[in-house]
């Protein structure tokens, strides 16, 4: 508590579908239907009393989107926090962009997941350097340059962002049990695989499906950080859930919502109807981020 110190906060966003080439330069959706939340959502924390610990304004930066951090791909043998190294890097130190040296802003970035379910991230990219190179879809050079253009694209958003002095806060958790179905899931914990507990059963009884069947205990929270709520969920939500989308309104530009040749097509007519999350929790609230866990 000692260390704690005043900060205004700024808000920033920006979409990938604005950026050079597209979202499906950056990101992408390798499940049908293709429906991807390609909104980035950024909030600045800058000192009010004079500088951060790092000689500049900034406290703390934090982004969110969703993109599942593979962009090295499945050959890497290394331990590597992928394209948010290079994001926080750039964000932090400055980061060459297409009309030259982008200056940085200092303080501390941490990247949160968004909405990375159904294979959000590098799996049908189309990645360039600024230069207009065409790279691999997964590589080392790609998960640096994609990286350093995020980093770009989140210092540009800050130049257009809405600063306001303060901020109220509040915190909200609630745990509840969720009903294991998945046979897979119940082999595992048959069979110890998984260190969690499980509830609401009887172990010493044969597990029936639908009579004895184990609960497992989940927790999401709620936090509002000024006109922002942020949604923690676990697991890798499904951008459908929280946007939506079954309409083609989140389909990335120049690909089809759904390939017809693809066997075993969604029938979205089926979908579930809104509302979605974003809009269940949204409130009086200006900006929702989820928030993968």
């Amino acid at each position: 508590m000692a260390n704690l110190e005043r900060a205004r906060i700024e808000y920033a966003s920006f979409d990938f579908r604005d950026q050079p080439g597209g979202t499906y330069r950056y990101v992408s959706d390798a499940r049908h239907p293709r429906i991807l939340d390609d909104h980035a959502q950024i909030l600045r924390f800058e000192a009010v009393d004079g500088e951060s610990p790092s000689g500049t304004d900034t406290i703390a930066t934090w982004v969110n989107f969703g993109a599942h951090a593979e962009y090295w791909g499945t050959r890497n043998s290394r331990l590597s926090s992928d394209f948010p190294h290079h994001l926080r890097e750039g964000v932090e130190n400055g980061v060459v962009g297409p009309e030259g040296d982008v200056t940085g802003i200092g303080g501390i970035t941490a990247f949160c997941q968004g909405a990375i379910g159904a294979q959000i991230g590098p799996g049908e990219v189309r990645p360039q350097t600024w230069d207009g190179v065409e790279l691999p879809r997964q590589g080392e050079e790609t998960k640096r340059v994609v990286g350093e253009q995020f980093a770009y694209f989140v210092l540009r958003a800050l130049d257009e962002g809405e600063t306001e002095e303060t901020a109220d806060l509040a915190v909200r958790t609630t745990r509840f049990f969720v009903d294991v179905q998945n046979r897979g899931f119940h082999v595992a914990i048959l069979n110890d695989l998984f260190l969690r507990e499980s509830f609401n059963w009887d172990p010493d009884r044969i597990l029936v499906p639908g009579v004895n069947e184990p609960d497992i205990r989940t927790e999401i929270a709620i936090v509002d950080v000024g006109r922002m709520r942020i949604l923690y969920m676990p697991g890798e939500v499904d951008p459908a859930l929280f946007v939506g989308g079954y309409d083609g309104s989140f389909r990335p530009a120049d690909v089809p919502f759904v390939d017809e040749d693809t066997p075993n097509v969604p029938d979205v007519s089926r979908a579930p109807g809104p509302p979605y999350l974003r809009e269940e929790v949204r409130g009086a609230f200006d900006h929702v981020a989820l928030v993968s866990l």
